[in-house]
């Protein structure tokens, strides 16, 4: 049986204040509404960009970015660890030492990962055969050391919850990027005008993040808090490192069946899912900062019923809308080229939206150090969309790579029994009305036109019930209320 329905308040009582900024909860919606509107204004910035370059460079130059850059993902993540979590994390505000530890270990390990795999790289040179996606991959490498060396900033700025500086070095990146690539995109150097708008991008928010946080970190080893920061590191990175060596069936198994135009669709598809989806990056975000502070067992299923259910509806809503209107929109933005990312975009965005409610478990696990239910879910789930991939791609072409990632939702049903049985309890009651409205818009392109407008009915059924209508204007008040209500003295 589910639990009872949460009751959303405008204000809650007993809640736990931070000195000089009002409760966690507070905090934490201030924080989140911060972040939401940075993203939202970043996810304008990132369409338009990206628009403009690949329309201009094309599917194929693309495809040879992208699948350096997965590949570097792999090396980036390895290289970070997990360490702004583990200094979010600690009980206490983390010393000057500890900040100036924290940056010598990552300086030492992404140096160490970036010569070795430098070295395969030139191994690798006499089985790859498309030699620009070498060198393209190499110079994406140089950038590790700065992609992970803000990482102690950034954790100084939201253990503050500073988000709203945090927003603007994020948003003024996203300018930064795009204001570096579109005119070399422009002037005709393919591929690698992306290559210098990331190089830009990261070494604005190494620099900003810096100056805004007033950290001015050191060399400074200590073996033992190197020891700390490899052990959670390996714990919880793992489940990224899969999920990352999984991101890498696109440019192998795509790439290998359908060529550098095919990684490129499934690249662009992914990226314009993840820029609708901006609602769960400050989600996390904010979420490993307040709930890693919340232990009492009602607030705590409380608040997880009442983040699932915004986390749905900020996640959904823009995915629905994305794929309803990408038949329309992605042949007359970027050509008709890019025809074969509008299925892709269905795909990709109903695996996004079924994986909503699971984000703040997943989060929860995060803040109370519980790895390894994340390392199996996302092995799981990364076996499923290779298994899927290998077996339908050579068939039915990149659609087939749409249907794998959609597939290893299978993956997060761990994560669900994990905090069902062992954390909290809590029910999805909220949430399915709102499934039963979003999910057939999601699928709306598979459908012909006319008939797919008959996929809009479960929409106007769910807006004229009095239930979600009711738990809308509590999210609303409830939304309103944390964050326009002033910080406490």
């Amino acid at each position: 049986m589910l639990p009872p329905e949460p009751t959303f308040e405008p204000t809650e009582p007993q809640q736990s204040v931070e000195p000089g900024g009002g409760s966690i909860r507070q905090r934490a919606l201030r924080g989140g509404a911060y972040l939401m509107v940075r993203e939202a204004l970043g996810m304008v910035v990132r369409l338009i960009g990206v628009t403009v370059v690949v329309r201009v460079i094309g599917p194929s130059s693309y495809g040879l970015y992208a699948g350096a850059l997965a590949f570097v993902s792999v090396a980036t993540l390895a290289a970070q660890g997990g360490t702004e979590v583990f200094l979010i994390r600690q009980p206490e505000e983390p010393d000057e030492d500890l900040y100036s530890h924290a940056y010598t270990y990552l300086l030492v390990v992404s140096m160490s990962i970036v010569a070795v795999a430098l070295g395969l790289s030139f191994a690798a040179g006499t089985i790859v055969h498309s030699t620009e996606a070498l060198w393209l991959f190499r110079a994406l490498l140089l950038v590790v050391p700065v992609n992970v060396l803000w990482a102690p900033a950034q954790a100084c700025l939201e253990r503050r919850f500073d988000f709203r500086s945090m927003g603007i070095i994020e948003l003024v990146g996203d300018l930064v990027l795009y204001a570096v690539a579109v005119p070399l995109a422009l002037a005709h150097f393919g591929p690698w005008s992306l290559v210098a708008g990331y190089a830009a991008w990261q070494s604005w928010l190494l620099v900003a993040s810096l100056v805004v946080a007033r950290l001015r970190p050191r060399i400074k080893w200590s073996r033992d808090a190197s020891a700390q920061l490899f052990r959670h590191g390996f714990s919880y990175a793992a489940s990224d490192w899969i999920s990352a060596i999984g991101a890498l069936a696109n440019p192998v198994i795509v790439g290998s069946f359908i060529g550098a135009a095919g990684v490129g669709y499934v690249s662009l598809a992914s990226r314009l899912v993840d820029t609708a989806s901006f609602a769960v990056r400050g989600a996390w975000r904010v979420g490993i900062a307040s709930l890693s502070r919340v232990h009492e067992r009602e607030r705590l299923r409380r608040g997880l019923e009442e983040a699932s259910l915004l986390q749905f509806l900020a996640l959904s809503c823009p995915i629905a809308l994305l794929a309803a209107i990408s038949p329309f929109v992605i042949p007359r933005l970027y050509g008709k080229a890019w025809s074969p990312v509008i299925v892709l975009v269905v795909w990709f965005g109903l695996a996004a939206v079924l994986r909503s409610p699971m984000l703040m478990q997943t989060t929860l696990l995060y803040s109370r150090g519980r790895n390894v239910p994340m390392v199996i879910t996302a092995a799981i789930s990364q076996v499923v969309i290779v298994a899927v991939a290998i077996t339908l791609v050579p068939r039915v072409g990149v659609d087939g790579y749409g249907v794998a990632v959609a597939s290893g939702m299978v993956g997060y049903i761990w994560i669900d029994r994990v905090v069902r049985r062992q954390i909290v309890p809590f029910g999805y009651g909220l949430l399915v009305p709102f499934a039963v409205a979003l999910v057939p818009v999601v699928l709306m392109p598979l459908a012909p036109w006319p008939w797919s407008l008959a996929m809009l009915l479960p929409s106007a059924v769910v807006v004229t019930l009095p239930g979600p209508r009711q738990s809308l204007g509590r999210v609303a008040r409830t939304i309103k209320v944390a964050v326009s209500r002033p910080p406490a003295a």
